[in-house]
């Protein structure tokens, strides 16, 4: 196997496995500077917002100096953002810090485009694949780390988050060739730095109905992605380490269902009719989550949502991916990722406010999110082309 290929995919995890042991305590630990719900909410939007911004930028930066030092530049800055929370004084630190962390945080281009650079067109499924599958281990064993080393501090899976993340950079610095081989010489300039393409998407014919059901369905998942937790600790009563336990089990099912279930659901139904019906069923489990106080229960709803959440991403992506012309297929991705990302923004912030009417009213505005694009997609089912296989 590509030598490169295996230290972009070490580089990759390492850098997701530095985001994931953090993901379980990112609200108790801003509750424990005294932040309200909302203000809480915005740590996770900060980090979205900067992410989307600098995504495009640093991706571009990279055709002019090359990948390895805008690599590295961005790992160490995520270095310093999870020491600087680690070790903040007071709340506006950690404020500062997920904005760096957010501006750094579009590395994930980077390595993809090291990956690009040095696979034959007809190997790079597999490789996106083997670089998809680096992240979503890193989700399953962050979290399991997080359970044992918040056990000393809650300051403590930042300081893991920075020691792995220190590890990519070294790697990156003293083990990773550079890998662009022309450098891009026209004049850098705002205009080309890809936000034209993000607010023209939506208007490419059945891309642009896609791009939308692929940001209401993100945007669905980002208020989940805050919302469960304070409901989790002030209404089940428990704490982040059953919160580090739910996405441990959210990873895993994600992770089975991705690698081998949906290929077997696709031999029987289309892409469209499973896109419809996890989108559906996943906005029913969701708005259901408000109707129990027993944890027992709400595990057994988050199962069934891990189940069917997990089918919508990757189906879309297929969806774009057979829509879109062989040579466009980086733009239409890209798109797709940068949709993601600012319905990854919006989606706390709708979380937070509605948390102030109560904490279940976030997840109920989630799940008819998701019943809605649900709807959407049927409306919109011929336009789509429905296709029985994909290669995921």
């Amino acid at each position: 196997m590509n030598k490169i290929l295996l230290i972009a995919v070490f580089i990759s995890f390492v850098n997701a496995l530095s985001i994931a042991v953090i993901v379980p305590i990112i609200y108790v630990y801003a509750k424990s500077y005294g932040l309200s719900d909302f203000e809480s909410s915005l740590l996770i939007t900060l980090y979205s917002l900067f992410q989307f911004l600098a995504t495009p930028i640093i991706g571009r930066l990279s055709d002019y100096y090359g990948r390895k030092p805008l690599l590295a530049i961005s790992l160490i800055g995520t270095v310093i953002a999870n020491l600087l929370t680690a070790f903040a004084p007071t709340a506006l630190f950690l404020f500062l810090a997920r904005m760096l962390d957010g501006v750094t945080g579009g590395n994930n281009s980077v390595a993809q485009a090291v990956i690009s650079d040095t696979t034959k067109p007809e190997d790079r499924a597999k490789a996106f694949g083997l670089f998809g599958a680096s992240f979503g281990l890193a989700f399953i064993v962050g979290p399991i780390i997080s359970l044992f080393v918040q056990q000393y501090s809650l300051a403590a899976p930042y300081v893991f988050a920075s020691a792995m993340a220190l590890i990519a950079a070294l790697v990156t610095i003293f083990v990773l060739p550079e890998t662009l081989k022309k450098k891009e010489t026209k004049k850098l300039e705002l205009g080309n730095l890809g936000f034209t393409q993000i607010l023209s998407g939506l208007t490419i014919p059945v891309i642009g109905v896609l791009l939308a059901v692929n940001f209401l369905s993100s945007l669905s998942i980002g208020i989940f992605q805050f919302s469960f937790q304070p409901y989790i600790i002030n209404i089940l009563q428990r704490s982040s380490t059953d919160i580090a336990v739910i996405l441990v089990l959210y990873g895993i099912i994600s992770v089975i269902m991705q690698a081998g279930v949906i290929r077997i659901l696709l031999k029987r139904f289309s892409q469209i009719k499973l896109l419809i019906a996890g989108l559906v069923i996943s906005g029913i489990l969701f708005a259901l989550f408000p109707s129990t106080q027993n944890f027992s229960i709400f595990m057994i709803l988050i199962t069934l949502f891990a189940i069917t959440g997990s089918l919508s991403r990757p189906i879309i992506i297929s969806l774009i991916s057979v829509n879109t012309k062989a040579e466009d297929q980086g733009v239409s991705i890209g798109l797709a990722e940068s949709y993601f990302s600012l319905a990854s923004t919006i989606g706390p912030i709708i979380g937070g406010i509605a948390i102030g009417f109560g904490y279940g009213y976030p997840l109920i505005i989630g799940g008819v999110i998701s019943i809605a694009t649900g709807i959407f997609v049927y409306s919109k089912r011929m336009r789509l082309h429905p296709v029985k296989k994909a290669d995921f």
